[in-house]
């Protein structure tokens, strides 16, 4: 990630899914459009970094999703939706 992460900020990551992790892969299959949710600086200079895809797919029954804002969300000339339960953890230093 370059420099500091900030909230809001869009950019390709190899984002992992949960069923990709379950199954025993460790890094996404590709690079595809996150949304950092939240940073987290930690005392001792790591930061924790909450990584939301961005996916054009609808969300299935039971899973949460919010609708990304057209001035923010239009990628590619597609509408998006941030997954929200599916949720990525990273560190930097």
């Amino acid at each position: 990630m370059p420099n500091k992460p900030t909230a809001g900020e869009v950019f390709r990551y190899p984002f992992l899914w949960k069923r990709e992790e379950l199954s025993g892969e460790t890094e996404g299959r590709k690079k595809r459009p996150v949304c950092i949710a939240v940073t987290v600086a930690k005392q001792d200079g790591e930061t924790v970094v909450f990584i939301l895809p961005i996916t054009t797919q609808p969300p299935q029954p039971a899973r949460h999703a919010i609708e990304a804002q057209q001035a923010r969300a239009c990628i590619y000339g597609h509408f998006r939706e941030y997954n929200m339960n599916e949720l990525s953890v990273d560190r930097t230093a």
